[in-house]
């Protein structure tokens, strides 16, 4: 009898055991499924999203992060809406998951193409697993671009007059490289690459090139490149002394509408910063006045502009004077 009762304990205890296993083999392998079915609805978002919020949802970083640790290969991977920002908490794990995977699929392009897309924000990287990409794949045009970028990156951040034209030569190559598969696409870096690299003669080829294909595109772009391509004919006007021609520039290049990257980041101020040095204050007030109406975020900006211009100084115009 006792014998029995043993065998009941341990056949009962057995039981329990492995219903235990199962139970929680159960929900490991739910909160799995979970995991990756939060992580390709995340996806399916992200390609349909064409913006970077400034804040990243936690779930979304996970979801990402998830991603990259284990389908690197992705296209969806390739969206700007799956690259962390550099200010972003997560941001430092991902470059460190990006470049283990680098170094196990190196041979690989869609993760090595992958990776310089998603660490743009690091131009000399970015350019660096760009070009292993184009070692794998000769000629792919996404990389020759994220080459290109990353010359036209340093171009705009440096602080250094001699940095900026170097960086803006490299950019202008880059860009030509890239030229045959772009199309009219590429004019804006090309005629900005071409401004400060200090080639007019191409500077106003491609301003010139773009306003005319401004004509039969939509509204969103032929604001940026009215925009682009005025300020840089203007600042080619005020070189040849032409300061009738650079005012007449700078009031054309304020769009009646503006665009998504002139809603959110402002006009370019470099123009008008050089036609106050010729002492046109009117027309650069006329011409912020003009920018109010698509600048909402920066109407105070502008405000306090306008002010000091009419105060008879120079305002500092921060970023907006990056090319």
């Amino acid at each position: 009898m006792e014998i029995h009762r043993r065998s009941v304990r341990v056949w009962a205890t057995l039981v329990v055991v492995l219903s235990m296993v199962f139970f929680f083999s159960g929900a490991a392998y739910v909160g799995y499924r979970h995991l990756r079915h939060s992580s390709n609805r995340m996806i399916r978002r992200l390609m349909n999203r064409d913006w970077i919020p400034s804040t990243m949802a936690a779930s979304d970083a996970a979801s990402i992060l998830w991603s990259v640790a284990h389908h690197p290969e992705c296209t969806c991977l390739a969206s700007p809406s799956a690259w962390l920002r550099p200010d972003d908490v997560h941001y430092s794990e991902a470059k460190q998951i990006w470049l283990r995977q680098v170094d196990v699929h190196s041979k690989e392009v869609s993760v090595v193409a992958n990776a310089a897309l998603a660490l743009r924000s690091d131009p000399e990287l970015s350019r660096q697993l760009a070009n292993r990409a184009l070692a794998i794949q000769p000629n792919n045009p996404k990389m020759l671009e994220t080459v290109a970028a990353s010359y036209t990156r340093e171009m705009r951040f440096t602080d250094s007059v001699e940095d900026r034209r170097l960086f803006a030569k490299r950019a202008l190559q880059a860009w030509e490289a890239c030229a045959a598969n772009g199309g009219d696409r590429l004019l804006p870096e090309l005629a900005i690459s071409a401004f400060e690299a200090g080639d007019f003669v191409k500077a106003k080829q491609y301003a010139t090139q773009l306003l005319d294909t401004s004509r039969v595109q939509y509204q969103e772009v032929v604001s940026d490149n009215l925009h682009i391509a005025n300020t840089i004919l203007g600042r080619l006007a005020l070189r040849k002394g032409d300061i009738a021609e650079a005012r007449r520039r700078l009031l054309a290049s304020a769009p009646e509408d503006g665009s998504p990257i002139l809603s959110s980041y402002g006009p370019r101020m470099a123009l008008a910063a050089e036609l106050l040095d010729h002492g046109e204050r009117d027309v650069v007030i006329v011409y912020l006045d003009k920018c109010a109406r698509f600048w909402a975020f920066g109407r105070g900006q502008i405000g306090q502009w306008k002010l000091a211009i009419r105060e008879g100084k120079k305002p500092d115009f921060g970023d907006n004077l990056r090319p």
